[in-house]
């Protein structure tokens, strides 16, 4: 389901990427090279083009070549059976939001940029992030809320569900 280069792959007039991943059948994921000793957790991804306004769904196989930092410096594309294109360069528009591991009270993945809500004593709404290694409700890690929240939206098709006040 997906090629994974290796950091440091070279591509053609625009430097290095640090990793390749494809998108096949609306989800872009990377595996770490198998390793008999280790058993490594699956990579996902997913890409919102800005320009579009919608998430990248496909049924073919792009692939994205990215920085350390997760910027996209060149998406190869099949569309609407024609020949493979191309671009190459900073593309500030693709954005690609990574899976948490974690799923919601429903059994639905949890991406970084997701809108989440659970109750405690109060309702909580925020959007996750990944900061410092660590995937983040905002103000509290995923992982210690996951479990009890809800995917209600995400923050390119839903900004208004956490508005700041």
């Amino acid at each position: 389901m997906l090629k994974a280069g290796n950091k440091g792959h070279a591509l053609p007039a625009m430097g290095r990427a640090d990793m390749i991943i494809q998108i096949h059948q609306n989800a872009v994921v990377a595996k770490e090279p198998e390793r008999k000793d280790i058993k490594m957790r699956e990579l996902k991804f997913r890409v919102y083009d800005k320009h579009k306004k919608q998430y990248i769904k496909t049924c073919y196989n792009n692939t994205f070549a990215v920085t350390a930092e997760g910027k996209i410096i060149h998406y190869l594309f099949h569309d609407n059976w024609d020949y493979p294109r191309s671009h190459s360069a900073n593309l500030p528009y693709l954005v690609i939001q990574q899976y948490t591991g974690l799923k919601d009270n429903n059994g639905r993945e949890i991406y970084e940029g997701d809108i989440v809500e659970w109750q405690s004593h109060i309702i909580y709404r925020e959007a996750v992030v990944f900061s410092d290694g660590v995937f983040w409700a905002t103000s509290i890690p995923l992982y210690e809320v996951a479990k009890n929240a809800e995917v209600i939206g995400n923050n390119f098709e839903n900004p208004e569900l956490i508005k700041s006040e």
